[in-house]
């Protein structure tokens, strides 16, 4: 389970919010259950970001509440994106309430097939030398 507040208070020092409520139109099928190695995309970025040891949240459609079984067994609030068609924008407007005091946030696309967690710590490190922590 996540340490997330009701109150949105962070409780870690970094986040990650997963962004996964793209309608995938030119799919034309949900890119979140996309699979790589038997694993969804959205499952896999969810995953990833957890490895970092964050809490995580996961911005989700509508039809959100069928990705819950996928995200099973991870440390991971969903939170849902009534307005999807609206894009990243409304996804990040979405989740920076439940960011808090966190002092750096991993933003993640779920159709990154390639990424791993090794590529996250590598962000991290990077943003934790700069005087800005960006």
């Amino acid at each position: 389970m996540a340490s997330w507040q009701r109150t949105g208070q962070y409780v870690s020092g970094h986040a990650a919010v997963v962004l996964a409520a793209g309608l995938s139109s030119r799919l034309g099928r949900p890119k979140q259950w996309l699979q790589v190695d038997g694993e969804s995309l959205l499952r896999r970025a969810a995953r990833l970001a957890s490895e970092t040891d964050p809490d995580v949240l996961i911005v989700v459609t509508p039809q959100g509440p069928a990705f819950g079984s996928e995200l099973c067994g991870l440390r991971a609030v969903q939170v849902e994106n009534p307005a999807p068609a609206l894009g990243i924008g409304s996804s990040l407007r979405l989740a920076a309430p439940h960011l808090g005091t966190a002092r750096h946030v991993l933003v993640l696309v779920c159709d990154q097939p390639r990424l791993d967690a090794a590529h996250l710590r590598a962000l991290l490190a990077a943003a934790a030398s700069t005087p800005c922590h960006c």
